[in-house]
């Protein structure tokens, strides 16, 4: 990952957008920081509506104030770039999100999506070698040519960072919604159940649905933050690329146990003398006398 020195100014004003700008310094030339960061954009399902000055938004298009998470708020992303000098570009991120209440955790969220993006633009490719059978693909290839295997990528780090940080965010304000709204329900139904003219029945049909429904805020929000902190996995665990599978071991032939030695002198005695090859008897066929000859 390449150096960048972090610089972080914006402003937030309580309107129905509200911005969020992040400064980073990145190494290279404007016109190839800017390829690099169109690619990271359309990695994290950006959609890129102009090139100068970059402009992005959310491929899917759907954007909601009413929504938990911030980065599902978004509703464009500019990206300015200045050149410093030959070698280095000043990026700056400018977010524009449909929500007049944005707190710290939030841009802390954002910012997070903001050094994903880097992490994208600056990540070195590497050798694409199958883990299977060891042929060099091209580094956007997802299966090998030859075996077909997946092909392992090693993906920045920021990207976990990225997706603990949404996860963990979105649960702890679906956990806080539901015991807001717990509360609130029975702050407004044991009046009615205790102090109402009309008999307790509407009081009591209140606290049981509205404390159904923030039980099941409630509920989903643990869900959430359990399926964050515990992703699913396939069960398939690809080897790093680069690196062959490793071939197994050849099983060691038995080995007899052998007499314990009086001494380790006797014991290398034994193994400078040369072992004497065994005589095996041959077996002797009996000879015939013929008794006539000697009669004669």
């Amino acid at each position: 990952m390449s150096e960048f020195i972090a610089t972080m100014g914006g402003s937030s004003e309580y309107v129905q957008l509200s911005e969020h700008n992040f400064r980073r310094v990145l190494t290279g030339d404007v016109e190839s920081v800017r390829e690099r960061l169109i690619y990271a954009l359309e990695r994290l399902d950006y959609r890129v509506l102009s090139e100068q000055p970059l402009i992005a938004k959310r491929s899917n298009g759907k954007v909601s104030s009413c929504s938990f998470s911030v980065l599902k708020c978004v509703k464009s992303l500019t990206i300015g770039l200045k050149m410093l000098n030959p070698t280095s570009t000043l990026v700056t991120f400018d977010y524009e999100i449909l929500n007049s209440f944005v707190t710290k955790g939030d841009r802390q969220t954002v910012e997070r999506e903001a050094e994903a993006i880097i992490a994208l633009a600056t990540a070195r490719p590497v050798a694409a070698l199958c883990a299977s059978c060891g042929t060099n693909n091209s580094n956007d290839s997802r299966f090998c040519r030859v075996c077909g295997t997946p092909n392992a990528t090693d993906e920045p780090q920021e990207l976990e960072v990225l997706r603990l940080t949404s996860g963990a965010r979105d649960a702890h304000q679906n956990i806080i919604g539901g015991v807001i709204t717990m509360l609130s329900v029975l702050a407004m139904a044991l009046p009615l159940i205790f102090l109402s003219n009309k008999g307790p029945k509407g009081g009591i049909a209140l606290l049981i649905v509205g404390e159904l429904l923030a039980l099941c805020w409630l509920f989903y929000g643990m869900w959430r933050l359990h399926h964050t902190l515990n992703p699913k996995s396939d069960g398939k665990q690809l080897q790093p690329v680069g690196i062959p599978r490793a071939i197994p071991a050849l099983q060691p032939a038995a080995v007899l146990p052998q007499p314990a030695r009086a001494s380790v002198t006797e014991g290398t005695t034994e193994l400078l003398a040369t072992p004497e090859r065994e005589r095996v008897p041959v077996p002797v066929k009996p000879h015939k006398i013929d008794t006539a000859e000697m009669q004669g």
